[in-house]
């Protein structure tokens, strides 16, 4: 074993003990829930379905040891443990084969690279819990490492065995065909002989695609999570192709995938955005250092310069504008483009003294170290605070708690959370889980059946032929009349898509959900008890990432609950829900949607001083968005002349053009 290998395996197994160590045994937020089902049950998750995770991920759950959320959140970390193994063997093949005559020479410089990822937010996150970006970013990574063994050998197995894992990447997430396109391309124009392999390349890829076969074989069964029923050909390639969200959230699909036909201004725009975020992510240092290196790599290699450059490129450009969680393969390409730059700087500093180069890497190398341990160590109560947070489970679980025996819950932001405590966990096995968009588009989502008596509910018989992109209610209100026959009581969580057409025949419980009671009955006070709980859940919160993502949840249910308050005209008990949330003894970062929803209540209340107050102090912290400026606009239109002086310092004179603007075309 050589002394780069021995360093390497020693790094690697510490890390390792590190994520052991702090792994969580309990669930998260967004899509966390989603894959701990998809990795236990081997189920089909949202579109394109996630096979690979599914199957990969299922192997740790066949490990007899800790909870089945911690076993799957391991697979997280050893996956992040591989991007950061790569990162230093890849570095090593590279320094080695294109700068350095001794393979010695290398060694201080091996654990930059991963030094530098372990310095981003969004990776060590993504190490934590339960995603598909860790093994997003290990399969692009020893895709790029295969490619670049075959630079140094030209072994064509090489490249059929790279292809075979970018196929097989796919059916991890979609947006690796990015990439794949890309660097089949620059291959086919670099060595123009290889067009000979183009069919063997090709199928495979095809033979890593084949994973796909799994999501219709699995859909057959009805496990617990059966996105999209795909189940026959049809709805397979309808699940597989995304149809579903490129009808309902066209917008959405545009944006993440980096295909928005919007200005280039749009574009730049949000490109600056996301500067800012790897920033944060990487520090501006690292950033303009790994765009440095990666100028000098393309200089010395242009092949492998151009593919490193575009593994990081291809990947922002399908994430543009969201958030860096994503972003690992080019939070990677940077790391090591910051370590090829420091090593070229060190390189023509002491061009003629190697002594004094090993000097300098060692002691960057020992710098950066340091502050990865001291980092690790001032944080430690914030780790702790992620391996032992409890509060989704607790928020979702006192919910379902409060329901009567054998009811019927529909549901929508809580739904993956629901069902996996319910599947998994064993919480309240009694109750009969429902996904409200299964009720609102039976075209794109799987079948609900509920047999009872004699009578039977299938969603599926009321899908239509045509128009699916908005919701409808039939299957919603067929359920309302079987589930009032065949179970004690049914409920519902208000969202806005109900809330209206629900409005007279429903009424909140203690747990917050809408429950049918046949008239219209008084509400109870507008802070429910378990948004009390939530927000003291959100408040103890140290750790900023925990906390936006319990305000996150918090929110949507606030929105909801508001909402509802809406419907009933009840504009003023509206307004105190999200004034609580947002804005009560400890100021929260709420969303522009649902400031812009409190601003109307207060308008529809007269409270326009109050409602000018609120979007001022959003403003402060963020930009107002065209919606949020009309709502402002007609809030200062109600002000005095000495209530609008106490805003002059607030906001910008172009602001407050665009209010006069707004202003002057409604008159």
């Amino acid at each position: 074993m050589t002394r780069a290998s021995f360093c390497s395996t020693l790094f690697l197994l510490a890390l390792w003990a590190f994520f052991v160590s702090f792994a969580p045994s309990t669930l998260y937020w967004r899509d966390t829930g989603e894959f701990l089902l998809g990795a236990y049950f081997l189920d089909v998750a949202h579109p394109a379905g996630f096979p690979t995770y599914s199957l990969f991920a299922n192997l740790l759950t066949l490990v007899p040891l800790g909870p089945i959320a911690w076993r799957v959140h391991l697979f997280s970390s050893l996956c992040a443990l591989g991007v950061l193994g790569f990162s230093v063997w890849i570095f090593y093949r590279l320094l080695t084969s294109v700068f350095l005559k001794t393979p010695q020479e290398s060694l201080p410089y091996l654990f930059l690279p991963a030094l530098f990822l372990l310095g981003s937010e969004s990776f060590f996150h993504q190490a934590l819990f339960a995603e598909v970006y860790q093994l997003n970013t290990l399969f692009l990574l020893a895709g790029y490492a295969l490619f670049v063994e075959y630079s140094l050998s030209h072994d064509k197995r090489l490249l059929l065995f790279g292809a075979f894992v970018g196929g097989l990447a796919c059916g991890n997430h979609v947006s690796v065909v990015f990439f794949l396109s890309f660097g089949l391309v620059v291959l086919l124009i670099s060595e123009r002989k290889l067009f000979r392999l183009l069919p063997a390349l090709v199928g495979s890829i095809l033979i890593g695609l084949a994973v796909y076969a799994y999501i219709p074989i699995r859909a057959k069964s009805v496990p617990p999570l059966n996105t999209g029923d795909a189940s026959t050909l049809e709805r397979a390639a309808s699940l597989m192709t995304d149809e579903r969200d490129r009808v309902l959230r066209p917008h959405v699909i545009t944006e993440i995938a980096g295909i928005d036909s919007g200005s280039w201004k749009t574009f730049l725009k949000a490109s600056l955005g996301d500067i800012k975020r790897l920033d944060r992510e990487l520090g501006v240092g690292v950033t303009l250092l790994g765009g440095l290196g990666l100028l000098v790599f393309l200089f010395r290699a242009p092949l492998l310069g151009v593919l490193l450059v575009g593994l990081g490129v291809t990947n922002w450009l399908f994430f543009k504008g969201w958030q860096p969680d994503p972003w690992q393969p080019l939070l990677f390409s940077l790391s090591l483009g910051a370590a090829f730059a420091i090593f070229v700087v060190l390189e023509f500093g002491a061009k003629q003294m190697q002594a004094t180069r090993q000097i300098f890497a060692w002691a960057i190398l020992i710098v950066f170290a340091g502050l990865r341990v001291f980092s690790f160590v001032d944080q430690e109560t914030r780790l702790n605070e992620m391996k032992s947070n409890q509060l989704p489970a607790q928020a979702v679980t006192q919910s379902l708690e409060n329901l009567p025996q054998g009811s019927a819950v529909v549901l929508e932001q809580s739904w993956f959370l629901a069902l996996y405590l319910q599947a998994i966990e064993g919480v309240r096995p009694d109750l009969t889980l429902l996904y409200l968009p299964q009720l609102h588009f039976p075209e794109f989502f799987s079948q609900i059946e509920v047999v009872y008596e004699q009578a039977e509910f299938v969603s599926q018989n009321y899908r239509r032929e045509e128009g699916v992109a908005s919701p409808h209610f039939r299957a919603l209100g067929a359920s309302v009349s079987f589930f009032s026959k065949a179970l004690t009581s049914l409920f519902f969580e208000p969202v806005a898509s109900i809330n209206g057409p629900l409005r007279n025949v429903t009424s909140l419980d203690e747990g917050s959900f809408l429950r049918i009671v046949g008239e219209q009955k008084s509400t109870t006070p507008s802070m429910r008890p378990d948004l009390k709980e939530l927000l003291l859940g959100v408040d103890s919160l140290s750790h900023e990432r925990l906390r936006d993502d319990a305000l996150n949840y918090l929110e949507a249910r606030a929105t909801g609950i508001a909402d509802y308050y809406a419907q009933q005209g009840q504009f003023d008990l509206a307004a105190q829900v999200l004034e609580e949330v947002c804005f009560g003894e400890r100021f929260r970062e709420c969303s522009a949607v649902t400031v812009n929803n409190l601003a109307v209540y207060l308008v529809r209340e007269e409270q326009y001083l109050e409602a000018v107050r609120r979007i001022s102090t959003f403003h402060a912290r963020r930009r107002l968005n065209p919606v949020l400026l009309q709502n402002l606009a007609l809030a200062y239109a109600h002000l005095s002349l000495q209530e609008r002086e106490q805003f002059r310092n607030d906001f910008s004179p172009e602001i407050l053009e665009n209010i006069h603007t707004i202003l002057h075309s409604a008159q």
